[in-house]
């Protein structure tokens, strides 16, 4: 579905507003994104930023969240880094929660 969905938008060239919270689907599906988040003291108020590049939001989203993703070597999916593991503190420490940098 997310295959399709990009497909059709760059064919028509148009802008579509997808929702989802499944980080594999957004990252077949978007070029960008919005970072919503609401404090847990007011659950039913909450703030939008963006739209940002894929990668600049789910930094800003991870980082908030405190986990970092790696993209599977075999599948090339999203994989959440077990918390404390060699990769998660690397990339912690250079600011990368989603992914490393291309080379």
């Amino acid at each position: 579905m997310a295959r399709l969905i990009r497909r059709q938008v760059e064919r028509q060239a148009v802008t579509a507003l997808v929702v989802d919270h499944d980080v594999y689907f957004l990252d077949l599906a978007c070029d960008r994104l919005m970072v919503f988040h609401h404090p847990a003291e007011a659950p039913k108020e909450g703030a939008g930023r963006g739209p940002f590049p894929m990668r600049t939001g789910m930094n800003a989203l991870l980082r908030e969240i405190g986990i970092t993703f790696r993209r599977d070597a075999d599948t090339l999916r999203p994989r959440i880094n077990q918390e404390g593991s060699v990769l998660d503190r690397e990339q912690r420490a250079s600011g990368e929660y989603y992914y490393e940098p291309a080379a």
